[in-house]
C-alpha cells in the first residue's frame, strides 16, 4: 500500500507505539524531508549537532535554515568551544545579513539556559518545560 502517511501522522503513530510509512509519491528529497521531521520530533540528545562558526555572516544561517528546516544552531569558535546560539528570533530583523557577523547577532552563552552534563532525558525535558526554552545545551 502506498500513500500511507506524511510526517504529522507518522509522529502521531509513533507516539502511540505504531510505525508510519512515508509514502513514495514524493521525490526522494521530499521523502527525506518528511523522515527528518519525524526523526527530529522530541528528539533526545543530539551528540553531533550542526553548528555555525562565530565569524560567519548571518546570511549563511538564513541559507541553512532554508535548506535544513532548522530554526536555530549552536555557535562555536574554531576550536569547537560553544559561544552561544543563534535562532530565527536573532536574525529575523537584521537588515543586512550579508554584512552582519553571527557573533554580533547570536544569544551569548552567558544568557542561555544550560543543563549540567549527566542529566537524564526526562530531567532535560523538565528543564525545557519549566524554563520555556526550545533548545538546551548540555
Amino acid at each position: 500500500m502506498d500513500t500511507v502517511t506524511e510526517s504529522d501522522m507518522a509522529i502521531a503513530m509513533a507516539l502511540t507505539g505504531g510505525i508510519g510509512l512515508i509514502h513514495c509519491n514524493n521525490s526522494v528529497g521530499e521523502q527525506c524531508d518528511e523522515v527528518s521531521k519525524v526523526k527530529r520530533y522530541r528528539n533526545g540528545f543530539i551528540y553531533n549537532p550542526m553548528v555555525v562558526l562565530s565569524d560567519w555572516n548571518v546570511d549563511r544561517v538564513l541559507e541553512l535554515q532554508s535548506q535544513r528546516h532548522f530554526t536555530g544552531f549552536p555557535v562555536v569558535a574554531m576550536d569547537s568551544t560553544l559561544l552561544g546560539m543563534i535562532s530565527r528570533r536573532d536574525v529575523d530583523l537584521i537588515e543586512n545579513p550579508a554584512a552582519t557577523r553571527i557573533v554580533d547577532a547570536m544569544t551569548p552563552l552567558k544568557d542561555l539556559v544550560v543543563a549540567d552534563y549527566g542529566k537524564s532525558l526526562d530531567e532535560v525535558h523538565q528543564i525545557i518545560k519549566t524554563q520555556k526554552v526550545s533548545r538546551l545545551p548540555v
